[in-house]
């Protein structure tokens, strides 16, 4: 009977794992499906002092000032970008433009393909962050708009968001 009881407490110990394992990857299968159904965006687009991580940020809050010879650093979070699952890999294919624009919505600096995301992994990946960090130089005293052009290479979507803040001396 004791033989049993250790048997019985091996396989719920040892055999619990696998079976909430398949449904949490269930899960996560389901979660990547609305995913690649939904509309691409740009969320939490963030203007910051520090950037740890996902979600772990400290805001400037406000309208954000930066010093001219300063990095403006920016954070935001891809919301439904395409996931391709293959046999043996989820794949997830993301590029960012950034642009600043003067009071006259002219472009004053922009790169192309500034941020490139081209990641495949074993195990899906359901949420991510970008930074940006660009230095500010020889911009003059002035209020500006950061725009963030978010460019899913596998849907073929793009998304973008815009973010205001100020040059000072």
């Amino acid at each position: 009977m004791r033989k049993m009881l250790g048997l019985v407490v091996a396989v719920l110990l040892f055999g619990l794992p696998y079976v909430y394992g398949d449904e949490i990857l269930n899960l996560k299968e389901k979660i990547i499906e609305l995913q690649n159904q939904g509309e691409l965006k740009i969320e939490s687009l963030t203007s910051c002092s520090k950037i740890n991580g996902f979600g772990s940020y400290v805001a400037l809050g406000g309208q954000p000032r930066v010093k001219n010879g300063e990095r403006f650093l920016v954070y935001f979070e891809p919301v439904n970008y395409f996931t391709k699952k293959t046999s043996l890999l989820y794949e997830i294919n993301l590029s960012e433009d950034m642009l600043v624009l003067n009071e006259k919505v002219e472009i004053i600096w922009g790169k192309e393909n500034a941020v490139s995301y081209h990641y495949n992994s074993v195990e899906p990946v359901l949420d991510l962050f970008i930074t940006n960090a660009i230095d500010i130089k020889d911009i003059p005293e002035g209020k500006y708009t950061f725009k963030a052009v978010l460019n899913d290479r596998l849907k073929g979507k793009s998304a973008v968001k815009t973010l205001f803040f100020e040059v000072i001396k």
